[in-house]
């Protein structure tokens, strides 16, 4: 599930906040198997990251503490402090009048924890683990923000492609909640995450 962290940063807005949310994803899963050697890749992008959007001053503080705290091993703090520094630099963008980058920067986490979970399910499959897989109520969150999103971004064609990525997303999650999903189900999802996040990554070039 790990990827390569970019030495290179994306110039577009649009694909910056993308990407600086998949980061932060990237670094709960560093967090959780306790890779201590590859936070501080991940620490330096994020910064070039919120350079790019205007909120470096903050996101300085935050790579700091990730990095001292992943040295200490102190895993539980760095979860914490994954957590503010995604709300911090969401709320900046708020500040800045930006809500279009603030909602992209969420997508981008949420579309990269999505596709380690379907990956981590699939791989080690056991039905209740399935439960938190199919939520109807993110899709729809996510599709009801992009709708939101200025006419200008909604023309682009990449947030056509994830929202029609996403519109093709919800009959798969469209099942009662908590219901246990089949193999063959979880399968599914992995391989419309893995189509979400690649669109995503397509942005980047």
């Amino acid at each position: 599930m790990k990827r390569k962290i970019s030495d290179t940063t994306p110039s577009d807005r649009i694909a910056v906040s993308l990407s600086l949310g998949g980061l932060i994803a990237d670094g709960f899963l560093i967090v959780q198997c306790e890779k201590v050697e590859e936070m501080n890749n991940v620490g330096r992008a994020l910064l070039k990251h919120a350079k790019v959007l205007g909120a470096g001053t903050r996101m300085n503080r935050h790579s700091q503490s990730l990095l001292e705290h992943s040295l200490k091993g102190d895993w539980k703090t760095l979860r914490v402090e994954l957590s503010k520094t995604q709300f911090d630099v969401e709320a900046e963008m708020v500040q800045l009048r930006d809500v279009d980058i603030a909602h992209l920067v969420s997508l981008g986490g949420w579309l990269r924890a999505f596709e380690i979970a379907t990956e981590a399910v699939d791989l080690n499959y056991q039905a209740d683990k399935t439960r938190n897989l199919a939520r109807r109520d993110i899709v729809e969150y996510y599709l009801s923000s992009l709708e939101s999103l200025s006419e200008k971004a909604r023309e682009l064609p990449v947030m056509k492609k994830l929202i029609k990525g996403l519109q093709d997303l919800m009959p798969l999650v469209d099942v009662p909640e908590g219901q246990v999903l089949t193999p063959e189900q979880v399968k599914a999802l992995k391989a419309k995450a893995s189509e979400l996040t690649q669109i995503e990554e397509e942005v980047k070039k």
